[in-house]
């Protein structure tokens, strides 16, 4: 497992800054803001930032496509290669998988493992962090399950 230390301004569920009750601007833990860099490069596709042409894990390519199969086995190969395109995380502490839920609907587990510092400087004792996600490859609205 991989070390993981930085960190980022803390986002809320819905992507905006988070904001103390001071007014300023909130720092994530190390665990969060692994995740919040994740939760953001799997809602991106290609293109949406200029700056960053391949910025994201581009699942939008998928929306309306009828190969249910297919969008199964890409989903994981597609987060997979985001990750690897930004560094986010080492490809071995990733785990992904996909399954058909619905109809239209494809239900996606993320498993992330690190040692990840903490403010003391010691490693969290929980070195797992798990994500769910409903794909609903028709209409494209990424439902993020808590």
């Amino acid at each position: 497992m991989a070390y993981y230390y930085e960190r980022d301004i803390a986002v809320d569920d819905d992507g905006d800054l988070a904001i103390g009750s001071n007014g300023d601007l909130q720092i994530a833990d190390t665990k969060n803001s692994v995740v919040q860099a994740f939760k953001f490069l799997v809602a991106t596709d290609y293109y949406e930032m200029p700056s960053e042409p391949f910025l994201g894990a581009n699942l939008g390519s998928l929306i309306g496509d009828s190969d249910t199969a297919e969008i199964v086995r890409q989903i994981p190969t597609m987060v997979r290669e985001g990750i690897r395109l930004q560094g986010i995380l080492a490809q071995e502490d990733l785990s992904v998988k996909a399954v058909q839920i619905d109809v239209d609907k494809i239900y996606v587990t993320v498993s992330i493992h690190g040692q990840f510092l903490l403010e003391d400087g010691s490693i969290d004792p929980d070195p797992e962090v798990r994500l769910r996600y409903i794909f609903p490859y028709q209409d494209g609205e990424l439902q993020i399950l808590e």
